[in-house]
């Protein structure tokens, strides 16, 4: 069953606030400066830390084709690229839940 709409006037439509003074809508919320920057920080975080995650497959190819079966190229670089990256991806993640945990859309009100 479907309640009825309340009718909005011309006069009432003064607003972004005016659908939540009918119980249509909430207005637009700006989010405060401090949680913009840490969902920025966050964001791109999770992009640093997919992007290493990504890669380390390629390098895995490389060293199972160019270093183990043909002898092309020597292990311990592809082997420091992969050390690097799992340290990018740790750093990543601890950062974007680091600064994921202080953004208000996490924290309780209860």
């Amino acid at each position: 069953m479907m309640l009825p709409r309340p009718k909005v006037t011309a006069a009432d439509d003064a607003g972004p606030g005016h659908l939540a003074a009918h119980g249509m809508g909430a207005p637009p919320r700006q989010l405060p400066a401090e949680a913009q920057a840490n969902l920025v920080i966050a964001v791109g975080a999770a992009v640093v830390g997919s992007g290493a995650q990504a890669v380390v497959p390629l390098i895995e190819r490389q060293i199972v084709d160019n270093v183990i079966v043909h002898h092309r190229s020597p292990l311990w670089p592809w082997l420091a690229a992969l050390v690097a990256l799992g340290a990018i991806g740790f750093g990543a993640a601890y950062l974007r839940r680091y600064r994921e945990a202080g953004s208000p859309s996490t924290c309780s009100t209860t």
